[in-house]
């Protein structure tokens, strides 16, 4: 069984419906990606996760229990960074040792956190004194208390520096070494690209994909295509629900299709006495990818 899994999970908030009938299942050692607008219900997925919110129908297991009814034991192995909260006027040592304590830890391993995310020689800092950035790093060491088997971090990047972003996927990768589940919801489609070997596209509460990211670029590859007459071209192509990327003075139409739709086009094209000129693979862009899956959904056309 997998340590995470949601089964035909509703959300509601009073009327509104943030997530609709989604399912997904995550495996230890895997690093994946949770990325969608504001507003898609990411958050509300994690919430769900941590039981702060109860699902409308549905069902979620976290090692194997629901997080809600049987919310200690689910989340036993369970570390999450939201919003990170603490004393200010305590150290960060002495934040740690304080939830450590609450969580009935021992404290041995603060220090070893500590110098995980980077603040080793700010543990007897005043959190007063931190950067944003500084307590980010901060919360991703809270959510590390107990040596949890699941680690989901909500921005986990926002007020770092670049360095501070390097340090971050260094982090993360070591804890997917260590065969932890990593969730990671951000906006920053470049780190999703080079840290995430699965993603879960969520749009309007709903998932458009979820699956492995190279699988992902196999299927949604971009296109540019030369030929004449131009007009007749793009009329086919806008028939068949290609979304066009650039259309420019040289006559070039640029879009995402996968090897056997690309096949089909130059086929359709040349018995249409389409004339060919050129036909290049570029390279792909998870942003624009994103933006051509939302468009198909909408369209009722995905594929």
């Amino acid at each position: 069984m997998s340590e995470l899994i949601f089964e035909n999970v509703i959300k509601r908030y009073g009327k509104k419906v943030v997530l609709k009938n989604i399912s997904f299942e995550v495996n230890k050692g895997s690093l994946v990606g949770l990325i969608g607008p504001n507003g898609a219900g990411k958050t509300t997925t994690i919430k769900l996760i941590a039981g702060l919110l109860k699902v409308d129908s549905g069902k979620i297991l976290v090692n194997g229990r629901d997080p809600f009814t049987q919310h200690a034991d689910a989340l036993k192995e369970v570390g999450i960074l939201i919003e990170p909260q603490f004393f200010p006027y305590l150290t960060a040592y002495e934040n740690l040792a304080y939830l450590s304590s609450a969580m009935g830890l021992d404290k041995h391993q603060i220090d070893s956190l500590l110098e995980f995310v980077g603040l080793k020689n700010e543990r007897n800092k005043k959190v007063s004194s931190f950067s944003f950035g500084m307590k980010q790093r901060l919360g991703l060491a809270q959510a590390l208390l107990g040596n949890p088997s699941i680690v989901i971090l909500d921005e986990p990047n926002i007020g770092l520096d670049p360095m501070g972003i390097i340090d971050l996927k260094n982090s993360l990768k070591k804890l997917v070494e260590e065969k932890k589940i990593v969730i990671i919801s951000t906006h920053i489609l470049k780190m999703v690209e080079d840290l995430c070997t699965e993603i879960i596209f969520i749009n309007n509460g709903e998932i458009i994909y979820q699956g492995e990211l190279e699988k992902l670029f196999l299927m949604k590859k971009k296109f540019r295509l030369k030929g004449k007459p131009v007009d007749k071209i793009k009329r086919f192509l806008i028939q068949t629900n290609k979304n066009f990327l650039t259309f420019n003075d040289s006559n070039a139409l640029e879009f995402y299709a996968s090897d056997e739709e690309m096949r089909e086009i130059v086929q359709t094209l040349n018995s249409e006495n389409c004339s060919i000129l050129q036909v290049e693979q570029l390279s792909a862009d998870l942003e624009e990818i994103f933006i051509d899956l939302v468009r198909r959904r909408k369209d009722g056309k995905d594929n």
